[in-house]
């Protein structure tokens, strides 16, 4: 029979055996120490637990025990401190001192073990916790290449002494495998980092932008990159057997026949040139090629040849170099001076430019610094800027100062200045320079003619308005001023149009005027009056011109002189000429009405004596010629007289009109006994249609306006020559004509035949009786119905007198009013019945209207 004892040491052999072989082919560090534990927790006998050092080798932690979580969580709360956290300082120790340094196998009770591991007022607890007391423990050390790397501790509760050995083993098994487990897991990780590289190195020959290939000593390629094919403008499979070497250049495959023979020569060189290879595109590209002799090297065993396309790049070169062979001849052209000095002012480079401003050629050493130039009243100035400009990286700043150039003068300049010191390609202060000395003369001279001519504009007689293409009032002087009654606050900044300086009939013809003059471009002469601010009235004489302004448009000047003072002599002058007139008018009336009214009075009584004498008897034949001489001159006597009746009350107002419903060809009816001599003795032609439209007349007095232009027409005709009275409707109006064959009327004569007094006689065979009251009152008859009169006429040929009057569907609602004129154009009327005696003045617009008349 066994004892006790021993079987128990049997038993536990036989576990640490079987714990050997299990973690044998097993390569995980965790999963070893994890197997070690399982398998002693699972006996529920012993205790085995893990300490490994840490990273600087001062201290174990534990990492694995056999204790249940259960214990492990009591002894945590306990503690006060998790597992992660027990803690060994080997220079504090004596127990695992031993082992870990001086790799010996100890015992030492639980209660040792745990007032290393944990404070002490907390080992009573936690040996009463675990139960093992005084139970002895084996500690041994774990080794892996060598090294000490933890203890493996063993609780043997009986025959300790006869399982040291067997410990012993157990730890050098998990040793084992524990390095059995390293090198595996190095050999994965040097077998993982091997294919990592690998496809790393495929990724990048695959996608690199690079081609690579290579090639055997015949210069056939072995083996490409996906990148020879599209660099040369190929998809993938899209070039089956078609390589870069087949479309090299022309001029370039002899070179690099030549440069592959030579490298083929040379194991382990490297050549790098450049050549054209044909795009699918048809275009020839730039390849930079890099080929490297490996023929020698096992793995290669061929000509590795690296080529990437450069013809971006190289056209980008090119257009660099373009553009700074650009800007460097115009920096070297431009008239204005580029100078880069650094933060003391010291020149460090200056466009060839510089020496016209500065008077120094550009190989011309120069002793001073930038500053030295300055003029002393602007140096303090510039000085100060500087400094600022200097301080601050990037600052930028405009001044003009005055410099000098060699010959000691002074230039005015005009700088812009940068600070670029942290620019490194830069690394100074850039100053551009402009030569403004003639600039700022031509300004002092421009201030000085803008001084004198703003001196003449508000110091000139006359006004003076300027204003823009709208018509907007950009300035005015003072003289306008006084001349417009407004101030200059009151008017700028306003249209013309806005101002009430004119009335609305006025002010059209001046916006047609003033656009006229801006199509034109031509000046344009006005005169009329203007109202000023205020009231009163001045006439003005106004011209207006364009001012051309550097954008092509045009602004407009306008020059306004008061002439009220030339205006009123002009108008005293007039009026004393229309009185000289008059007089000569009145003188030759007198004269005229005297020998008219003398011829038929002394016909009349001469006549009469004759008849009255007592001493001869006259036979009644004679007696009954003799007065119906004497009836005729009283008719004339009478016709005078009418004619000085009606040019009287024309004059006055007062030529009374009684209207009424009629037609031209009626009122023509009635005077066929008035014309009858006429008619007998002229070719007298009447067109007028019985169906023309009513017209609303006084008919004695249109029957008067007919018998004088037809006795007109006759009287200066010759006998027998036709003369033709006409009548048609045109529009709203009815149209008389009588046209003669007579001897007609000169050019400059036309204007005045409607004049009061005015006769013609030149050219007449027979001088005719009258006034020369008969076409005037023809014309205020004609105007006081609201009609027009005119004459066509041509010396020698004939002349045609023409009127119009209204047609009667325009004048129905004036039935009951009564008409007087006044032969001016004007004209008043007066409601009947309607008590209302005050007169109502109305006024015509006389232009002829022409339309259709030949």
């Amino acid at each position: 029979m066994i004892h006790q004892p021993v079987q128990d040491l049997l038993e536990i052999i036989r576990l640490t055996e079987s714990v050997s072989a299990q973690v044998h082919g097993v390569y995980d560090n965790d999963t070893i120490f994890k197997i070690v534990t399982d398998q002693f927790a699972s006996s529920k006998r012993y205790i085995a637990s893990v300490l490994l050092l840490t990273d600087d080798g001062s201290c174990l932690s534990l990492h694995e025990s056999s204790i249940g979580n259960r214990v492990i969580g009591a002894m945590e709360k306990a503690a006060g401190v998790f597992k992660e956290n027990y803690i060994i300082e080997l220079n504090k120790s004596t127990i695992f001192s031993q082992v870990v340094k001086d790799g010996r196998t100890v015992q030492a009770t639980a209660s040792d073990i745990l007032r290393e591991l944990l404070p002490k007022p907390l080992t009573s607890v936690l040996v009463k916790i675990l139960g093992v007391g005084e139970q002895p423990s084996i500690l041994t050390p774990l080794h892996t290449g060598g090294n000490t790397i933890g203890v493996l501790a063993l609780s043997a509760p009986t025959l300790a002494e006869y399982l040291t050995p067997s410990v012993q083993n157990l730890a050098h098994h998990i040793s084992m495998a524990l390095e059995l487990a390293d090198e595996y897991s190095q050999r994965e990780s040097a077998e993982s980092a091997l294919r990592k590289n690998e496809e790393r190195f495929r990724f990048l020959v695959e996608n690199s932008s690079n081609g690579i290939a290579i090639l055997d000593p015949n210069g056939s390629i072995l083996c490409e990159s996906p990148a020879n094919h599209w660099l040369l403008g190929y998809e993938p499979g899209e070039s089956p057997g078609i390589t870069m070497l087949d479309n090299i250049h022309p001029n370039d495959q002899t070179r690099l026949s030549q440069t592959f023979i030579e490298l083929l020569d040379k194991p382990g060189h490297t050549i790098s040139d450049i050549f054209r290879v044909r795009h699918k595109s048809g275009s020839w590209h730039l390849l930079e090629v890099t080929a490297t002799n490996l023929l020698g090297e096992p793995s290669v065993c061929g000509v590795v040849v690296n080529f990437r396309d450069i013809t971006d790049r190289k056209q980008a070169e090119e257009a660099q170099r373009r553009s700074e062979s650009y800007l460097r001849t115009i920096i070297e052209n431009m008239p204005d001076v580029i100078v880069i000095v650094n933060a003391e002012g010291t020149i460090l480079y200056r466009s060839p430019s510089a020496k016209y401003l500065f008077g120094y050629a550009s190989d011309e050493p120069i002793d001073k610094n930038a500053l030295d130039f300055i003029h002393p009243d602007d140096a303090l100035q510039v000085m100060q800027i500087f400094a600022e400009v200097v301080r601050i990286p990037g600052y930028t700043v405009s001044i003009e100062f005055r410099i000098q150039h060699k010959d000691g003068s002074w230039r005015t300049v005009e700088l812009l200045g940068k600070n670029l010191l942290d620019d490194p390609v830069v690394e100074g202060v850039v100053l551009y320079f402009r030569d403004i000395t003639e600039h700022k003369g031509a300004e002092e001279a421009l201030r000085v003619s803008e001084a004198k001519l703003r001196t003449l504009f508000n110091e000139a007689n006359d006004g003076i308005v300027y204003a823009d293409t709208f018509g907007t009032i950009l300035d005015m002087n003072l003289k306008m001023e006084e001349i417009f009654g407004y101030t200059r606050e009151q008017v700028i900044g306003k249209n013309f149009t806005a101002l009430p300086f004119v009335d609305s009939q006025t002010m059209e013809h001046l916006v047609k005027s003033f656009a006229e003059s801006m199509e034109s471009g031509l000046t344009q002469m006005l005169t009329f009056e203007l109202v000023r601010e205020g009231g009163g009235r001045v006439h003005v004489e106004v011209n207006v011109g364009l001012i051309g302004n550097e954008d092509s448009t045009y602004n407009t000047l306008v020059i306004i002189r008061d002439i009220s003072e030339r205006r009123h002599a002009e108008d005293e002058s007039s009026r004393r000429k229309h009185l000289e007139e008059l007089d000569k008018l009145r003188a030759a009336f007198l004269a005229s009405v005297s020998h008219e009214l003398r011829t038929p009075l002394t016909s009349i009584k001469g006549f009469a004596s004759t008849l009255t004498q007592s001493d001869i008897q006259w036979d009644p034949e004679t007696q009954r010629d003799f007065l119906l001489t004497i009836e005729h001159e009283a008719d004339v006597l009478t016709r005078i007289v009418e004619d000085l009746v009606d040019m009287s009350k024309l004059e006055a107002g007062v030529m009374k009109m009684h209207h009424g419903q009629a037609s031209i060809y009626t009122i023509l009816k009635q005077l066929r006994d008035q014309m009858s001599d006429i008619i007998d003795t002229q070719r007298l032609q009447i067109e007028i249609p019985q169906d023309l439209p009513a017209i609303y007349v006084d008919q004695i007095r249109i029957g008067q306006i007919l018998a004088n232009l037809v006795q007109n027409a006759a009287f200066y005709s010759d006998e027998g020559t036709r003369i033709t009275l006409s009548a048609a409707r045109m529009d709203d109006q009815i149209l008389v004509t009588v046209a003669d064959k007579g001897i007609g009327i000169p050019t400059e004569h036309l204007d005045k035949v409607f004049d009061r007094f005015y006769r013609l006689e030149s050219g007449v065979k027979r001088r005719r009786g009258g006034t020369g009251l008969g076409l005037a009152i023809c014309k205020g008859i004609v105007e006081g119905h609201g009609g027009n009169i005119w004459v066509d006429s041509e010396l020698g040929v004939g002349s045609k007198f023409s009127f119009s009057l209204p047609i009667a569907a325009n004048f129905e609602h004036l039935n009951d009013i009564d008409y007087f004129v006044n032969g001016k154009n004007e004209g008043f009327y007066r409601q009947k019945n309607s008590g209302n005696k005050q007169n109502k003045k109305f006024r015509r617009d006389l232009t002829p209207n022409r339309v259709g008349l030949s």
